[in-house]
């Protein structure tokens, strides 16, 4: 792909949003990192709760971030540097491959951006290579002082480069969720799931309640009877489909900025991608 040409790509698919770029903090990281650890605990193959190896390391993996190797105005620069950083760096004594993929499609995510139909297979592939630095091109005849230097930089440029190709500008969108998370963010939002049969019905609701004689027990919380929408329950892979999020989203009046925390995301991102995780697990 020529300069010109990926240039041009860049334009057409830069995303109106997000205002700002954004980027992730080593606290942001550890909380994937230990997300991650807790999820993966009870199963077959638990990624080992051992900590960071060094504390700098991290640091280090964040700041890759802001090296300036790149010009900093395209919102897929942050998450290619982050990554590339988490795989150079390695800080944390177990689970190094599966932080690194979350936090990049987190970052994406921030930045405006989703993958454009990747398998796993594919996924697996690039995460492995950039693993070994099977995507670092050959720097013969550079100064030995010089060589780590230049191959970060192509390597760099070479993730973008993936990243440009396999993911679109999707600046707010729906995250498929489990029951739990879908009953905490309702709750927080003032509403409340109720289960019958094969559907979920969403109620609201009045935050006034009714108060309690000499206010014993706290307030009574009052609920509409009427849905304000239902939506199918969770197919097998345990997780409500993006249809159903968008009509319960928009059934509570709110935007996608406004519905989903942090911790939503995270938690539907590891349930996404928790066969690909297992795999990354042997890197």
């Amino acid at each position: 792909m020529s300069g010109k040409a990926t240039d041009k790509r860049r334009e057409e698919s830069t995303p109106q949003k997000p205002v700002s770029i954004q980027v992730f903090s080593a606290d942001r990281v550890l909380g994937i990192h230990r997300t991650l650890v807790e999820f993966f605990a009870s199963s077959p193959e638990p990624i080992r709760d051992l900590g960071l190896r060094d504390a700098s390391l991290l640091e280090q993996a964040v700041s890759h971030q802001f090296s300036g190797e790149l010009g900093g105005s395209d919102p897929l620069e942050k998450p290619a540097a982050l990554m590339q950083g988490l795989f150079d760096e390695l800080p944390f004594h177990d689970g190094n491959a599966q932080t690194a993929f979350i936090a990049l499609m987190l970052l994406l995510d921030e930045n405006g951006y989703s993958p454009n139909r990747v398998s796993f297979d594919a996924f697996f592939e690039f995460c492995s290579a950039l693993n070994e630095h099977r995507l670092e091109p050959a720097t013969a005849g550079k100064p030995g002082r010089d060589r780590k230097r230049a191959s970060d930089e192509s390597e760099l440029m070479l993730i973008l480069r993936w990243l440009e190709q396999h993911t679109r500008p999707e600046p707010a969108k729906d995250h498929p969720l489990a029951l739990a998370e879908v009953q905490r963010l309702l709750s927080a939002h003032g509403f409340e799931a109720a289960e019958s049969g094969r559907t979920l019905a969403i109620l609201r609701v009045d935050p006034s309640g009714k108060k309690r004689l000499f206010g014993l027990g706290g307030n009574r919380k009052k609920v509409d009877p009427t849905p304000v929408t239902t939506v199918p329950m969770p197919s097998s892979n345990g997780l409500f489909s993006l249809t159903a999020m968008r009509e319960l989203r928009k059934a509570c009046g709110l935007e996608t900025e406004a519905f989903y925390d942090w911790r939503a995301k995270l938690d539907s991102c590891i349930r996404q991608y928790q066969t690909l995780l297992t795999r990354l697990g042997t890197l």
